[in-house]
């Protein structure tokens, strides 16, 4: 959740090719993070989350890129670690609940990291 321009799911994806990676993040962000995963990763299947594309997640994507608008599309879907990094400080308090109800309850969820 607030993934910037993607650096860490390279990371990610560098160690362990085998992830799939979900960005959650502003539209504008997810713009550059879409741009920077396809030069590196230029094999590697990106997808703009959206009502008319849910059916991939059924399938392997390497990259699911998701706006904020349209975190709820991920209701129910399993994840092995929720991260957030140097972004809650920048939200409200109002934002903070919806993502930490988002992680707790929308979600599952085994680990969650936080560095703010």
């Amino acid at each position: 959740i607030g993934t910037g321009y993607g650096g860490l799911a390279r990371v990610y994806k560098v160690m362990n090719p085998a992830v799939s990676y979900t960005l959650i993040d502003l539209p504008e962000s997810l713009f550059f993070a879409q741009n920077f995963l396809a030069l590196n990763f230029p094999d590697a299947k990106i997808i703009y989350l959206d009502e008319e594309n849910i059916d991939e997640l059924e399938e392997y994507v390497d990259f699911i890129l998701v706006p904020l608008q349209r975190s709820h599309l991920l209701g129910g879907q399993s994840f092995d670690i929720a991260i957030n990094t140097a972004s809650l400080q920048e939200m409200t308090g109002e934002a903070v609940e919806f993502w930490m109800d988002f992680i707790e309850r929308q979600i599952r969820v085994r680990k969650f990291f936080s560095c703010n």
